[in-house]
């Protein structure tokens, strides 16, 4: 009797084993040809190049003070999602987040804040205006800040960092 028990128990580990690899396998597979890029969030670049193609405007992350941090991905809608904006949107990386602005007529306006892991949005002037600006700060690395400030040149926004 305790020898069939043995092999029961043996049988349905073994089924167990087999289906939860497969299932494992399946749903690697299967994720991966479902979302386009997998989970594998979008880097600087590869948004800044969205943005030149379709002219669409990444998500913006909120801008309240959290206990922890917003992940610093962005998504970017496609075209039919939103209206086309007019001016030139930039995507702007410095070591407390990425900042997108836009610049239309002369304009600023902050688009989109992202901070860095370990930082928080401490102040924001979103815009629009002469001059749009934000300061990241992190508590985990001593109080480190980072600030930028966007200003227009015509419809380019160009940027000043000061990261402190």
């Amino acid at each position: 009797m305790n020898r069939r028990l043995l092999l029961v128990i043996t049988g349905w580990l073994t089924v167990g084993l087999i289906a939860t690899g497969a299932g494992l396998t399946l749903t690697t597979l299967l994720g991966e040809s479902i979302t386009e890029l997998g989970s594998r969030p979008l880097s600087a670049d590869e948004v800044q190049r969205a943005l030149e193609t379709s002219d669409a405007t990444p998500t913006a992350t909120p801008q309240a003070a959290s206990p922890s941090p917003p992940s610093p991905t962005a998504s970017v809608p496609s075209p039919s999602a939103s209206p086309r904006r007019a001016g030139t949107a930039r995507v702007m990386t410095l070591s407390g987040g990425v900042v997108v602005a836009r610049c239309s007529a002369g304009v600023a306006t902050l688009e989109s804040l992202t901070p860095a892991p370990g930082y928080q949005v401490d102040d924001a002037e979103r815009g629009p205006g002469d001059r749009v600006r934000v300061k990241f700060e992190s508590e985990e690395r001593h109080g480190s800040k980072s600030e930028i400030e966007v200003r227009c040149s015509g419809d380019r926004p160009v940027e000043t960092v000061k990261d402190h």
